[in-house]
């Protein structure tokens, strides 16, 4: 009989879990039911404040201008980098270019 216990065992403890899963849905479902129940008994006053508080305390604008913020700040870090590395590769250049009129392109045709 060990192995009938077992399985008693198993399934009473299987059970005990169903049913603590079963509560947490009913008390979720019943939450649920009794704000769709204010809603509908909620005079449109209300509804507009509860909307207006639902938008204050939503962050999904908040992220999205933060998003904005972080691509414009680096849209400016690299534009300045940008500039940055243009002033040194100018000035390379305008060494070279006292060293190259001196020198003669093989390929010109008009010289």
């Amino acid at each position: 009989m060990g192995f009938l216990d077992q399985m008693k065992g198993w399934f009473s403890k299987e059970s005990a879990e169903a049913s603590d899963v079963m509560d947490g849905v009913k008390e979720r479902v019943g939450l649920d039911l009794a704000a769709r129940e204010r809603d509908l008994k909620a005079t449109p006053d209300q509804k507009m404040d509860a909307i207006q508080d639902e938008i204050d305390s939503s962050s999904a604008f908040d992220d999205i201008a933060a998003k904005i913020d972080a691509t414009t700040a680096k849209a400016d870090a690299n534009a300045d980098l940008a500039e940055v590395e243009n002033a040194e590769t100018s000035t390379e250049i305008g060494t070279d270019a006292d060293e190259d009129a001196t020198t003669t392109d093989p390929t010109d045709p008009e010289k």
